[in-house]
């Protein structure tokens, strides 16, 4: 269904989506960072470690709130995913 994403991993609310392999996810033209900068622009506060997006939202975040970053975070996916050759 999300062809970026390599594997999914997470403890407690804290989560790491891994969208590459090697040595281009280290680069800043790598997928995470630029997934990272349209996630940004939509207003989320991530970050790229590892060729991963790391998400982590504070421990009194609503569920309204969880759905929200979810759904802007789908976006940042989907505009970056557009511009690649995947």
């Amino acid at each position: 269904m999300y062809p970026l994403v390599i594997s999914v991993r997470q403890a407690g609310l804290l989560g790491g989506i891994k969208v590459e392999r090697g040595v281009m996810g280290m680069r800043a033209d790598g997928l995470a960072p630029r997934i990272v900068a349209a996630a940004q622009e939509a207003g989320l506060i991530v970050r790229a470690s590892a060729r991963c997006v790391v998400v982590a939202p504070p421990l009194i975040i609503r569920d309204d709130e969880i759905e929200d970053l979810f759904d802007r975070l789908e976006q940042a996916f989907a505009s970056v995913g557009a511009d690649t050759s995947v």
